[in-house]
């Protein structure tokens, strides 16, 4: 890969990992919300924690070998 190739990779990945972030956050308040107010029930797992593990097992684990050869270059 080219220097600048390898550069847009990483400045990809990290708007991609941000962005889900931000979603992953609003949804785990939106959800916190509800759970507290209509929900009697509190023993869910957190939504931010599903959306951390969903990142991971359907988009990080597909790039990580990639991913790490880029950033050690």
């Amino acid at each position: 890969m080219q220097a600048q190739s390898k550069e847009q990779y990483l400045q990809a990945f990290v708007k991609i990992w941000t962005d889900y972030n931000m979603y992953a956050k609003l949804l785990d308040k939106m959800f916190d919300y509800l759970n507290r107010y209509f929900l009697k029930n509190q023993s869910m797992k957190s939504l931010g924690q599903t959306a951390l593990t969903k990142f991971n097992e359907l988009f990080y684990e597909r790039i990580k070998v990639e991913l790490r050869e880029v950033i050690l270059d």
